[in-house]
């Protein structure tokens, strides 16, 4: 509890961290490419794909990540986000990512594959279909 209030006191007089015109552009950045790794990929009855709509907006995972890590920096005790607390905003759009998509990037840093090479490297459980 003393931490709570001792926080809760220290956010009245302060406010949470600020943070740099850099840094909130680093993690606009992240939010756009987040949004396109989590966006879904519609398939027909046949299992091809047969749309990919456009990415939500980012400007909400935008707005959420850098309150979290303004709010991981206060819990620091720091007065500013700095490139320290980018780990943090870089972790969670990075747990946000599906788990068969983060392999494949993941995979493909390292070299480029073709489908089926991609789908067995990750185990993928589905079928390649191809268009």
């Amino acid at each position: 509890m003393s931490f709570m209030h001792s926080s809760l006191q220290r956010l009245g007089e302060g406010g949470l961290p600020s943070m740099s015109e850099e840094i909130a552009e680093q993690i606009g950045e992240y939010c756009d490419l987040l949004a396109w790794l989590r966006h879904p990929i519609h398939y027909s009855h046949y299992n091809y794909i047969d749309e990919v709509p456009d990415p939500e907006f980012p400007t909400r995972l935008n707005n959420t990540i850098s309150k979290l890590t303004q709010v991981y920096a206060f819990l620091y005790g720091r007065d500013e986000v700095g490139e320290g607390d980018m780990g943090f905003a870089l972790r969670i759009c990075a747990d946000n990512v599906p788990m068969a998509r983060a392999k494949a990037l993941i995979v493909l840093s390292d070299r480029w594959q073709n489908t089926s090479q991609l789908m067995r490297v990750i185990r993928y459980a589905g079928k390649c279909a191809t268009a």
